[in-house]
């Protein structure tokens, strides 16, 4: 179990970042840094600074690794704790998210904070070096104005992987239009959709492109049943 740092931390223990309230200035301009897992690498005998490098793999370009943080924002983690929070792999188009908060994300989706946080939606695709995720909501509420289609940074989702197991039972279906949204044709009828939109098929010479999660306005339903086993089974 996590246990609070009440005072010095040996060097190479395994801290989670909580808070930069009593950091430096610099510390505290990083709020994307709360959250993350790091390693001890120094702390004095007398004082309340340890030096922890972070433990994350991808981190977005320009962002340091090794940082001078108060004892006081750390929480000290065992080995398997660390081990159960890291995720599989990173996130990637397709993948399912919930908006936990909007912390780390541009001003104009903190503004909008209370319609954005608790809604769930698919990843579209990652932007600027994977640290920023297009999310297409499910089901936005008025509050939002009609805006499906959000920037936010990955440290304010909650992302459930899906694994594209169902591309091993057939072809890769084909791309269909509806209202500048792109979705999956089924074989049988080419003019319906996987999520049963009516669409028009993109098709050259009887073949059509290969519908992907990380298309741009790629269908959030035809995404979510294309990483579902066995969904596309006999498509183009």
């Amino acid at each position: 179990m996590p246990v609070e740092v009440s005072g010095r931390v040996p060097a190479g223990d395994l801290v989670r970042i909580v808070s930069l309230d009593q950091c430096r200035y610099r510390a505290r301009q990083s709020p994307w840094l709360v959250g993350h897992l790091a390693r001890v690498l120094f702390a004095p005998a007398q004082g309340v600074w340890a030096e922890v490098e972070l433990l994350a793999e991808d981190l977005p370009y320009g962002r340091r690794r090794e940082w001078q943080l108060h004892v006081g924002g750390l929480r000290v983690l065992h080995a398997e704790d660390v081990e159960q929070c890291r995720p599989a792999r990173p996130p990637r188009a397709g993948d399912r998210a919930t908006i936990v908060g909007v912390l780390h994300s541009h001003a104009r989706a903190r503004a909008y904070e209370h319609g954005l946080v608790s809604q769930r939606g698919v990843v579209v695709r990652l932007l600027r070096e994977g640290s920023y995720a297009l999310v297409e909501l499910d089901d936005p509420p008025s509050t939002l104005l009609g805006v499906r289609r959000w920037h936010l940074h990955v440290d304010d989702l909650r992302i459930e992987l899906v694994e594209p197991r169902g591309q091993a039972s057939g072809p890769v279906p084909g791309v269909g239009l509806a209202a500048g949204t792109r979705h999956a044709i089924i074989p049988a009828d080419p003019t319906i959709a996987r999520c049963g939109a009516s669409v028009r098929p993109v098709l050259v010479d009887g073949w059509s492109p290969p519908f992907s999660p990380a298309l741009e306005r790629a269908c959030p339903d035809c995404s979510e049943r294309y990483c579902s086993p066995d969904t596309f089974a006999g498509s183009r």
